[in-house]
């Protein structure tokens, strides 16, 4: 299914409070889910009013190992959504109101009034009864790196759909949970309770390219990275088709070295393209290397810059390029010589 396709089940699943089970979107690492559903899916049910009255909520399950804990935690971020917003503040104002409820939970004594008794407000107030639960719209990432049991894990999510009529979405990699799961069907026994529809996800990085670069400030960097979109997809796709943690990678490592590199030149892209096409060539190469391989390496011995091929074909002329060594010092260390 194409994202827009995805997209209206969703909607249709949301709008539906019929359907008592989670609905769930399952594909391979790096295909873009967890942008997805943080970005694309969230501003959909924004524009079509569904998140007017509602709270859109994400966890992730990474290495969730106990369910305690995690309910404290799903509550806390439910209350500060509810209650604080969801800003840097938001969350700064949350702390302080946490070490204010921490303080008091055992500085009410009656027996000024003759009833020797300690209250501990910490016991009596929850932040499970001051939530709305239905009020919610909740999005459980990453199931295949979460370390609870299907039991635990899918009864918690199935008292939120089938007990509270809440839409809950779930985000997998099922084919990682299969290979832990292949001695038993555990897993599949519980999912099956739990989740009425699995979407199969893929996304095409090229879609997402340029809102990508458009978060970064400089403009004229944002212009020179979108001129050579159709280099840094075709070096992408050949290498890890498809993966939107390395384009993430790729454009990070290009804007940051872009930058400090437009810095010391004071050179114009524009009037020095020559120029920087070969930093953005070695730079999209090595850092696409550096996701695949991270020991791949290049013996410069002494050299600080020279040629060397820029895919792995034999070195006829049109695949070699210019090489630089302070580019894979910074690729592999964040540290710019």
């Amino acid at each position: 299914m194409n994202d827009q396709q995805i997209l209206s089940v969703i909607k249709d699943y949301i709008q539906n409070r019929g359907i008592n089970q989670a609905l769930m979107i399952n594909g391979e690492w790096g295909c873009g889910k967890s942008y997805f559903v943080k970005n694309s899916v969230k501003e959909y049910l924004r524009k079509n009013g569904i998140l007017d009255n509602k709270n859109y909520i994400v966890f992730s399950l990474y290495g969730i190992n106990n369910l305690v804990d995690f309910k404290t935690s799903f509550y806390d971020k439910i209350f500060i959504n509810q209650y604080l917003g969801e800003s840097n503040k938001a969350q700064k104002t949350k702390n302080i109101c946490e070490r204010l409820f921490n303080s008091v939970s055992s500085t009410i004594d009656t027996s000024a009034i003759g009833v020797p008794v300690k209250i501990n407000l910490a016991e009596l107030i929850h932040k499970s009864d001051l939530v709305q639960l239905e009020k919610c719209i909740f999005v459980f990432d990453d199931i295949e790196r979460c370390e609870l049991s299907a039991t635990e894990l899918w009864g918690f999510i199935n008292k939120l759909t089938e007990n509270r009529g809440i839409p809950v979405i779930t985000v997998a990699n099922e084919n990682k949970i299969l290979e832990k799961d292949s001695e038993n069907d555990n897993y599949q026994t519980e999912k099956e309770k739990a989740v009425y529809c699995t979407l199969a996800f893929s996304y095409e990085i090229a879609n997402i390219f340029d809102e990508l670069v458009n978060e970064y400030e400089e403009k004229d960097i944002r212009e020179y990275i979108l001129s050579n979109k159709e280099i840094i997809l075709e070096e992408i796709f050949r290498r890890q088709p498809n993966n939107i943690r390395t384009l993430k990678f790729v454009l990070a490592v290009l804007v940051n070295l872009l930058r400090e590199i437009y810095n010391l030149e004071n050179k114009s892209f524009l009037e020095h393209s020559e120029l920087y096409d070969r930093f953005l060539k070695y730079i999209v190469l090595r850092a696409i290397q550096y996701k695949v391989d991270p020991k791949e390496e290049i013996d410069w011995r002494k050299e600080n810059f020279g040629f060397i091929s820029w895919v792995d074909d034999p070195d006829t002329p049109e695949n070699i390029i210019w090489g630089f060594k302070f580019i894979d010092i910074y690729i592999n260390s964040s540290y710019l010589d």
